[in-house]
């Protein structure tokens, strides 16, 4: 394996380490990390649904160009444009979004809806936040949102099966 190969950032590496994070917080009640593991997983669940958007739109693109005579340079264009069009979307227009071109169903949908308003509340009135110092309240929280995130990792993994492709666990070219 190349040192250019080792050095790109790969998807399963990443969500196998904020896993392990992620359980490791939860078993070991590190109520002080409660918080912060709550942003990083609504962080993840945004970013993750973006990604898997890019990976349908442009599995869609080569499916729809595929026998027609379109040139490298301009398949890479429309990728580019749809890597820009994804990383620009907010968390609201990716839950959309992925409900809009079946990437997720209408319950996982309704979960992320949730959890982006969670998200909201919590960024934007943090100073009113009523569960600042109780970490029974955090522990929920963040208990019932990684089922969530979990449920957008198969669905990735199911597009990576689809796609037939390792590349897609690639996301330097998404994450530029």
């Amino acid at each position: 394996m190349s040192k250019k190969t080792e050095s790109k950032p790969h998807l399963l590496k990443i969500l196998k380490k904020i896993g392990e994070n992620l359980k490791s917080v939860l078993d070991e009640n590190k109520e002080d990390e409660y918080f912060e593991n709550i942003i990083l997983n609504y962080s993840l669940i945004e970013n993750l649904l973006k990604y898997s958007i890019y990976l349908k739109m442009t599995w869609n693109l080569t499916e729809i160009q595929s026998g027609q005579s379109v040139s490298r340079e301009e398949l890479l264009k429309k990728f580019k444009s749809a890597r820009d069009f994804c990383k620009n979307l907010s968390f609201y227009q990716a839950g959309e979004l992925a409900l809009g071109i079946n990437l997720i169903e209408y319950p996982l949908y309704q979960k992320v809806s949730q959890i982006r308003k969670s998200r909201n509340n919590l960024i934007h009135q943090y100073w009113l936040f009523e569960y600042q110092k109780n970490p029974k309240k955090l522990k929920v929280i963040l208990e019932g949102d990684i089922e969530a995130s979990k449920e957008i990792v198969r669905i990735l993994l199911t597009l990576q099966k689809e796609i037939g492709s390792e590349g897609v666990f690639d996301i330097s070219i998404f994450f530029k």
